[in-house]
């Protein structure tokens, strides 16, 4: 595929979401296993990392999970 052949599309909220729940979780998902602790996966675009990253470290340390707060 050739980056000619792409074209963007936005599509309607519903069919993003049922896109997300029958293609991209389940293949994310694959091989998952339970855990103790919950699990937060934050997915961002590159103008928004700093300040996800900085949210992050802030629950970290509310919750003392750094051990270095």
């Amino acid at each position: 595929m050739k980056d000619t052949d792409v074209c963007p599309v936005v599509l309607p909220e519903p069919e993003h979401k049922e896109i997300l729940a029958s293609q991209i979780l389940p293949a994310c998902a694959k091989g998952a296993v339970p855990q103790e602790q919950p699990v937060v996966v934050l997915v961002t675009d590159r103008f928004r990392m700093k300040s996800v990253w900085w949210l992050g470290s802030w629950v970290l340390c509310r919750q003392d999970l750094l051990g270095v707060c």
